[in-house]
C-alpha cells in the first residue's frame, strides 16, 4: 500500500504547556461561530482554557487556571434558546 500524506488546512497557534483535550462547541445555526476548546496545562497563572475559531485563530482565553484537564461540552435548549456549557477538571 502506498503511504497517504494528510496535511491540515489550518492549525492553532501553540499555547503554553501540553495543550490537548480538545472539545468542540458546534453551532449548527451558524457554523462560523463554532469554537474549538483546548487546555493549556501550565501552572496558574499561565494555565487556562483557550478557544479557537475554525481557522485556528485564538478568540478567547480563560486564564489563571492551575493545570486544567479534560474538557466536556453539553449543547441543548434552555428556555427555548440553544445553550452551550463547557466544563473541565
Amino acid at each position: 500500500a502506498r503511504p497517504i500524506s494528510v496535511k491540515p488546512a489550518f492549525a492553532t497557534a501553540p499555547v503554553g504547556t501540553d495543550s490537548d483535550d480538545p472539545a468542540i462547541v458546534y453551532v449548527p445555526e451558524n457554523p462560523s461561530q463554532t469554537i474549538i476548546l483546548g487546555t493549556d496545562k501550565s501552572e496558574a497563572p499561565a494555565g487556562g482554557i483557550v478557544g479557537f475559531n475554525l481557522e485556528g485563530k485564538q478568540v478567547f482565553r480563560l486564564g489563571n487556571v492551575d493545570r486544567p484537564n479534560n474538557i466536556d461540552v453539553w449543547s441543548g435548549r434552555i428556555g427555548g434558546r440553544r445553550r452551550h456549557l463547557a466544563v473541565f477538571t
